[in-house]
């Protein structure tokens, strides 16, 4: 294996914040959400976490349920933006 075809920790990771992944309902694919929104976690709590947080707080189509981060202060602070929007 080459270094360039590797797949490093970094690498994946990054791959995985560059894009929310998005878990259907344990019900299947082809049910449909009862709310009609897709309900949201965010895990981790980085500075591209946090501008994407602010478009999903203003998508009336997504609920942001949960908030994830090992940093005890990242983690407060999405949580305090999220209660503050539904509140």
């Amino acid at each position: 294996m080459t270094p360039q075809s590797r797949l490093s920790r970094r690498r994946f990771v990054g791959t995985l914040a560059a894009a929310p992944i998005i878990l259907a309902s344990s019900r299947g694919f082809s049910a449909p959400n009862p709310s009609g929104r897709i309900n949201l976690a965010i895990i981790g709590m980085g500075v591209r976490a946090r501008q994407l947080l602010g478009s999903f707080l203003r998508d009336p189509g997504v609920q942001v349920v949960s908030i994830c981060d090992v940093v005890r202060e990242r983690r407060e602070h999405g949580k305090k933006l999220v209660e503050d929007h539904y509140a």
